[in-house]
This record gives C-alpha cells, structure tokens and sequence, in this order.
C-alpha cells in the first residue's frame, strides 16, 4: 500500500510538471507543438485583425474550406477540413486567434482526430508568410 501511495505521488508531480510545461507563455515569433493534444501555438506580432485575415487567407490557399464561428472583439474561431489518404477522411481542422495586445495575437491549431505536425506548420508558414514574417 505505502508503494501504491508513492506511486501516486510521482505520477501527480509528473502531470504537474507537464501541465506547466505546455501552458508556458510564448513570445512573438515562438511556436510550440504539443505532441501530447496535437496542438500547435504560436505568437505573432501582429493585430488580431491582421492574423485573422491572414489565417483565412492561407487556409484557403491549402484548400481547406475555412469558416469562419465565434468571433468577437478578443478571439475568432475558424474551422476548415482537411482530407487524408486514399480513403480520402476528412478531418476538421480548427484554429483559434486569440487578442493578447493591440500588437501582439496567438494562434491554436489543431487537426481533430489527427496529430500531424508537419500539415500545421506548413498551415503556420503559410499564415506568417501572409504577415510577412
């Protein structure tokens, strides 16, 4: 019993310390992917305006059919889908733009049911070269 408690213990000392790791706060022009959710998190300097559109515009450009849900004057959600395969599923791929400053705007992105690092940096890219990074 007392090697169960110890157990325990290490286990809750290591998910405190992963859930620490992954909610780190980013600086403008850092970009962090999260293997564990599949999440890519970025910070740009940017207004949240200026990533919003440039978001659209390059999730158009890969042909992912994005729409636009929940916007306010703090963060936008946009939705679009992507198709894997030869089996051709197509996976949702949702990015929230959220307002940090008036210069400065993170970015989420996730492909849902899927962890595909490489398809959200290239989306990443695409969106940064739109602002000019």
């Amino acid at each position: 019993m007392k090697h169960c408690a110890s157990l325990l213990v290490v286990l809750s000392v290591a998910v405190l310390v992963a859930s620490c790791a992954s909610t780190r706060t980013l600086e403008p022009g850092q970009v962090d992917y999260s293997a564990v959710g599949g999440t890519l998190t970025a910070v740009e300097a940017a207004p949240f305006n200026t990533v919003a559109r440039a978001t659209l515009d390059a999730m158009q450009a890969l042909q992912l059919k994005p729409m636009e849900r929940d916007r306010d004057g703090f963060q936008v959600s946009i939705v679009g889908e992507t198709v894997f395969g030869s089996v051709s599923q197509s996976h949702e791929v949702r990015v929230w733009v959220t307002r940090l400053t008036d210069a400065t705007t993170q970015l989420e992105m996730r492909i849902v049911g899927r962890r595909d690092e490489g398809r959200l940096t290239a989306l990443h890219s695409e969106i940064r070269k739109r602002l000019g990074s």
